[in-house]
């Protein structure tokens, strides 16, 4: 059995999540939103391009 993180875990790593967090409140993405943050879209945007989704609703 594998003890490692998952691929995309390891590919979340690499993401600067600081300088994404800088953009964010400089644009004041976050102003309106309470549950499903920037961050999350992000995340959620990646999984779906890695696991070959033609849209957000498909997944």
């Amino acid at each position: 059995m594998s003890t490692g993180n998952y691929v995309f875990a390891q590919i979340e790593d690499h993401l600067p999540s600081r300088i994404f967090d800088k953009c964010v409140a400089r644009y004041s993405g976050n102003k309106h939103l309470r549950y499903f943050k920037c961050w999350n879209q992000l995340l959620s945007m990646m999984l779906d391009q890695i696991s070959n989704r033609d849209s957000l609703r498909n997944s």
